[in-house]
């Protein structure tokens, strides 16, 4: 719900028109949705109750630089060398630009949109879902931090203006 497609078949994304060029930021969302009116999306990978990821091919790349991915519930290998706040919550505005023109185009109704910007499932369900509230007390720092970050990219939309 949170995060958007990223692998697709390429005759799908030209049968959905691609993405939308309107917007910057919740286009990922928006072809997701887009894609799933022509087809089921799956997840390639599933927290599981361990939160140790399957054996994969990339284990020994991503390990090499300094993430074991058994220790975490899920990896993304995202170069972002150094984590920089005020750049992410540039990032994060920007991105935020486009949020009125994604929901002016499903409706505010819709279950998507109320899941994405509800304040209940963006801060808590979403974290806590599928046995995922397990890996968050196995890691209370890295939790701690991140629910900073949800607060900042927060405050962050509500003075979006």
């Amino acid at each position: 719900m949170i995060d958007g497609a990223r692998f697709f078949l390429k005759e799908a994304f030209v049968k959905v028109g691609g993405f939308d060029e309107s917007m910057s930021g919740p286009e990922d969302w928006d072809i997701d949705k887009k894609i799933k009116q022509i087809g089921k999306i799956g997840l390639l990978n599933h927290v599981g109750e361990n939160c140790n990821p399957p054996d994969w091919e990339l284990y020994g790349f991503i390990k090499e630089r300094g993430i074991d991915p058994k220790d975490y519930g899920a990896v993304i290998y995202h170069n972002e060398d150094v984590f920089d706040i005020k750049k992410y919550l540039q990032k994060k505005t920007y991105y935020a630009k486009s949020f009125k023109t994604y929901i002016n185009k499903w409706g505010q109704n819709d279950p998507d949109i109320r899941k994405q910007f509800g304040v209940w499932y963006r801060y808590i369900k979403i974290f806590v879902e599928k046995g995922k509230w397990k890996c968050l007390f196995r890691h209370p720092l890295l939790t701690m931090g991140m629910y900073f970050l949800r607060f900042l990219v927060g405050v962050k939309f509500l003075m979006r203006g």
